[in-house]
């Protein structure tokens, strides 16, 4: 699957979530667990979630640690995806955990007063002390809060690489329907 499909289905189907215009943390975190769950599923992985690091894994720091989600082909350890999810801004911990596995790595977090080259610096930093890796890093940036006013917060996505340089942005625009759900409208990809 294309990154850019994957930011599209999520556009998509995020209104199905049920998000309400004021959304506990909670909320949202296992709403989007719920969506990669099923997604992962219907594609024909075997989801996992804390999937946890062991000494196998030659990650003494993080012996111990758990992923948040993961996809792995069938009777296989090979990640398709792995999935961290935060909520505050301290990602430090979440980006070395990605930084340490293969396939896709997600990083679902909320849009806080950081710069976007902050989060590739961070990815950069912690790509270096892994090793070379070939799996890229999509960034999901969720807006903090969705309002019927204008100007309404964006969605932002990244694609980056094990070089920490931008591949691919999507952008969407949140809004609140009259029913009171967080739905995105204006979805567009661009590979760059």
């Amino acid at each position: 699957m294309k990154v850019s499909e994957l930011f599209y289905g999520f556009c998509n189907y995020f209104s199905s979530l049920g998000i309400t215009a004021k959304p506990t943390p909670s909320m949202w975190k296992y709403r989007v667990y719920y969506y990669f769950d099923m997604l992962g599923r219907m594609l024909g992985y075997d989801v996992s979630t804390e999937d946890t690091f062991t000494k196998e894994d030659g990650f003494k720091n993080l012996c111990g640690k758990r992923i948040d989600m993961t996809w792995a082909k069938p009777n296989s350890r090979d990640y398709a995806l792995a999935l961290e999810y935060e909520n505050t801004k301290a990602i430090d911990d979440e980006i070395e955990k990605l930084a340490s596995t293969c396939g896709l790595r997600v990083l679902v977090m909320f849009k806080h007063n950081f710069r976007l080259t902050e989060v590739s610096k961070k990815i950069r930093s912690s790509l270096a002390k892994t090793g070379d890796q070939t799996s890229d890093f999509f960034v999901i940036i969720l807006p903090k809060v969705f309002t019927r006013k204008k100007p309404f917060e964006k969605l932002i996505c990244l694609l980056i690489d094990k070089e920490g340089r931008t591949k691919g942005c999507g952008k969407a625009t949140g809004y609140v329907s009259a029913n009171g759900v967080c739905s995105f409208q204006k979805a567009k990809w661009m590979d760059l």
